[in-house]
């Protein structure tokens, strides 16, 4: 969870500065497919980005080159410079998961209370869609193929003309996809405003097709002021009241938008790009790897059935570390001959603290390599952790307690510093 936690906080970022751009340049112009088109590739860029980053700005490939110095920490101990999260960031993973749990739990509802609604309904076929007649007093709204609307405008054709159109255009799937985005960045306010942006765009874009279509604007807008009471299906549904009136009324009459004004949406996908870039920054990547920290344990001793792992050796409590074959000094030599600065973080200046953490089993081999402590740079824990288990995987002494040999957690700093 700590992981998707930092996902989100990533695409949250590359989705606001997006959005923004969109605002400034876009919202009140009367493209209204494009925007709608815009809105979605904000959605798809902001889901894409933060993963795509690690591959644009390249990852270490064949052989890297010595360009700065790399040092071996003591490893002995949990480095005691190394502060340990605060417990606000350890609650991070925790209350995103809550948020996302109510989101996806709010959606599942509406849902739910959609298909009831549909299930009780009198249904009819419109070629392409079904008519739902129910008895509830509620604004006339179309979900996927559905309409459904009161008993009293079963027969009012300008009401279904109108869900028609958006079953046409499949908005549903693109209240689906917003109302996904918003339950992964809940906490994300441009979420929530994007959400309500593409359901004006939808209203706009239907309003237009009915005014080509022939009906009469005076009529078509009072019944839209008719239509503004009654319970609405929540987020998911293309209700026909929208709390937007008065927008939609003017867009209804607005001059036409300069085709130039397209030319905003060029500069969408470099802002992405430079958003999630920001993320790799030293500072923001070294701030966020705080939430995928685990505390250090000391002292302590978890069994399983198979395994027994000490977390921190300690002679006084009877335990006792693992020692390399030829000591501190060859595992540095052997450590030092497969490590290796790699190129792409030299020419990008990349420095930074990594610690490897791994299990040196009963048997004095090494295995479950991991990282404890990130530099804030993958491509360097990468090359730590890849140096790690092509030095480290066997040649240990096993630690001990009461003489009797044990798996033992270990920690390996290693730290990358350009000349």
């Amino acid at each position: 969870m700590a992981s998707l936690t930092i996902y989100a906080i990533s695409s949250a970022l590359v989705l606001a500065v997006c959005f923004l751009i969109y605002k400034v340049g876009l919202a009140g112009a009367t493209f209204h497919q494009f925007n709608r088109k815009v809105i979605l590739s904000i959605y798809l860029l902001a889901l894409a980005a933060p993963a795509l980053m690690p591959w644009l700005g390249g990852w270490s490939g064949g052989e890297g080159y010595q360009a700065g110095d790399i040092t071996f920490g003591m490893t002995k101990a949990i480095v005691a410079d190394e502060a340990e999260p605060a417990p606000l960031w350890r609650m991070l993973p925790v209350a995103y998961a809550s948020g996302l749990a109510l989101a996806l739990g709010f959606a599942l509802y509406s849902i739910a209370r959609i298909s009831l609604l549909i299930k009780r309904g009198e249904k009819r076929d419109l070629g392409g869609a079904v008519l739902v007649t129910v008895d509830e007093a509620i604004s006339p709204f179309s979900w996927w193929r559905w309409i459904v609307v009161p008993r009293n405008d079963a027969n009012d054709m300008m009401v279904i003309g109108h869900e028609l159109e958006h079953v046409r255009s499949l908005h549903s799937a693109d209240l689906m996809l917003a109302q996904l985005m918003v339950a992964f960045n809940w906490f994300n306010p441009c979420a929530w405003m994007m959400r309500r942006e593409l359901c004006a765009q939808h209203e706009y874009a239907v309003d237009e097709a009915m005014l080509r279509s022939g009906v009469d604007a005076r009529t078509y807008q009072m019944l839209i002021v008719r239509k503004a009471v009654g319970s609405t299906m929540g987020p998911l549904a293309n209700c026909l009241h929208n709390s937007q009136l008065k927008k939609r009324v003017k867009m209804m009459f607005k001059i036409k938008t300069k085709t130039v004004r397209r030319l905003f949406a060029a500069a969408i996908l470099p802002a992405a790009i430079a958003a999630s870039a920001l993320v790799r920054t030293p500072a923001v990547a070294a701030t966020l790897d705080q939430i995928k920290t685990e505390p250090a344990n000391s002292g302590s001793i978890v069994t399983s059935d198979s395994l027994e792992i000490v977390w921190t050796a300690d002679k006084a409590n009877g335990v006792e570390w693992p020692e390399f074959n030829g000591g501190d000094v060859e595992m540095m030599r052997r450590l030092s001959e497969q490590v290796r600065y790699p190129s792409e973080a030299v020419s990008d200046s990349l420095q930074g603290r990594v610690i490897v953490n791994f299990v040196v089993d009963r048997n004095g081999n090494a295995d479950m390599f991991s990282i404890r402590r990130s530099s804030g740079h993958e491509i360097l824990d990468k090359e730590a952790i890849a140096a790690c288990q092509r030095a480290l995987s066997s040649g240990w002494i096993p630690g001990k307690k009461d003489g009797v040999p044990v798996s033992v957690n270990y920690d390996v700093p290693v730290t990358f510093r350009l000349k």
